[in-house]
């Protein structure tokens, strides 16, 4: 007995449910996100060129989809600028900071050696100081780039060097330079319509949904299936389109069609397995299966690699620790303030005690200010949960450019915290002990001075081991001492080092 059609509407509904499902994986504030779609020129007079140094970066904070750039540059020698392209950050969402790590690739151009162009953001920090495209100094060379999706190409000074595949297909940009002075005569960077908004819409995967189970009930209607077979094919398409939606974790990144269009594919599988048998069962399920597994992977970012140097989550950290500035309470700090300097290491959980007037950062500096008369510069990394050897990691691939006078490297009483990323302590008193030995060893090459601030209720074997290692530069902290007294503390001993 053929099943009359109405009959059939649960099955046609739990696909177009399996459908929303899959559209709801795209981030809710990039459903009507505005992308810049003016053309933006450098617009300024012949001798009021751009430039661009190892202490101040240009940051373009415009959400660009597909374009294409143009740019006349000119590098000092042993210079190396980077175009950070489809830039993608924190941002507020109805009111709300959802927080990631930042992502973005680089075209690297360099006037020493010549290497690859392109790198991903992980790249760019295991080989910051290695040179990309080779120019010559002295020399204005014109730089191509064109981004259509996830995919960016480049030709410099005459030169394709390949395509690249970003993690984003849209974003911010930016010029960083390291080394030596990077001159932009021209930069002009025009927005080129790209695909349908519609394609990531969840009406529109809802619609496919419904279309792709109606296919399969008529399939089944058509093989004489009955009742009940259609409403047990059902339950399992929207449920698997459910669990596998629920485990998205895009971070505002646009997911690729393809992998909407596999989890679709898989779920809508699910449902038409019963009418199979045998080795086409086994084929389709395990179509089925990868499937899935495919896109499940495409709606996750790996971070791994940058949790390893920043911390979880360390957002728009990322892509200002490779212009060599840091964040702080008073705004960005770059190299080129002129005050002496003191750079604490250890993490906001070790020096920002909650309130506004309990960071540490402004208490020791009108410490030092009152024992010195000089105003000094204190930085403490914008790391929210660091530890010392985390910490000393990103000063020495960072910023030590910053040439400070003073190095406090905190270490925090829970620097052995266990790390569930690997399910074992991230630190432990021998590696502790080497960070303090290689800090030591870099302040005493770069006319800087070490001190070593051990938190309160360090474990015991933790702190014999900072005392081995630290000496008499060390200060240990006091159980319930206040953000003033930890200032006091330091200041204390900082204030002869300054005044040298």
């Amino acid at each position: 007995m053929r099943v009359p059609s109405l009959l059939l509407l649960p099955f046609v509904l739990a696909g177009a449910l399996a459908g929303w499902f899959v559209g709801g994986v795209v981030p809710a504030g990039l459903r009507d996100l505005a992308l810049h779609a003016e053309p933006w020129r450098l617009v300024r007079k012949a001798e009021e060129r751009l430039e661009v140094t190892p202490a101040r970066w240009t940051f373009l904070p415009y959400l660009f989809g597909d374009f294409d750039l143009q740019m006349d540059v000119e590098l000092a020698a042993d210079a190396h600028l980077d175009l950070l392209v489809r830039q993608v950050e924190p941002r507020y969402v109805d009111e709300y900071m959802e927080p990631f790590a930042g992502r973005w690739s680089t075209l690297r151009l360099s006037t020493r050696g010549d290497g690859p162009a392109w790198r991903t953001r992980d790249d760019a920090f295991e080989r910051i100081d290695e040179p990309g495209v080779g120019l010559a100094s002295g020399l204005v060379a014109t730089v191509w780039v064109r981004a259509r999706g996830a995919e960016v190409t480049a030709n410099v000074a005459g030169k394709d060097v390949g395509v690249h595949r970003c993690a984003d297909r849209y974003g911010m940009a930016a010029l960083v330079a390291r080394g030596g002075l990077a001159v932009v005569h021209r930069l002009e960077i025009v927005p080129v319509p790209g695909p349908s908004p519609w394609w990531w819409s969840r009406g529109a995967w809802t619609a496919f949904g419904a279309l792709g189970a109606a296919a399969i009930a008529a399939v089944a209607r058509a093989r004489g299936r009955n009742v009940a077979w259609f409403l047990t094919a059902a339950v399992p398409m929207a449920l698997v389109a459910w669990l596998v939606a629920r485990g998205a974790d895009l971070e505002l990144a646009y997911p690729a069609r393809r992998t909407l269009a596999l989890a679709l594919a898989g779920c809508l599988a699910v449902g038409a397995l019963r009418l199979l048998r045998g080795l086409p069962l086994v084929v389709g399920a395990a179509a089925a299966a990868l499937a899935l597994v495919v896109a499940a992977r495409g709606w996750r970012h790996e971070h791994a690699v940058i949790d390893a140097l920043f911390g979880p989550d360390a957002g728009n950290q990322i892509s200002e620790a490779y212009a060599q500035i840091v964040r702080g309470p008073s705004g960005l700090r770059d190299r080129d303030e002129p005050a002496p300097r003191v750079f604490l290491l250890g993490g906001q959980l070790l020096y920002d005690r909650g309130l506004p007037e309990e960071r540490l950062e402004p208490l020791l500096r009108r410490e030092l200010y009152n024992r010195t008369e000089v105003m000094p510069t204190v930085i403490a990394l914008p790391t929210v949960d660091g530890w010392a050897v985390q910490q000393w990691r990103l000063f020495a691939c960072c910023y030590t450019g910053h040439r400070p006078e003073v190095v406090v490297l905190g270490v925090p009483r829970d620097e052995m915290a266990i790390d569930a990323a690997i399910g074992a302590a991230r630190s432990e008193p021998a590696a502790v002990q080497r960070t303090i030995a290689d800090a030591r060893a870099w302040c005493a090459a770069n006319d800087c001075r070490l001190l070593v601030y051990a938190d309160a209720n360090l474990p015991g074997n933790l702190l014999d081991a900072v005392k081995a290692a630290a000496g008499a530069d060390l200060v240990v902290g006091r159980d319930g001492a206040a953000a003033v007294d930890i200032a006091r503390l330091l200041g204390e001993r900082i204030e002869p080092w300054l005044k040298k």
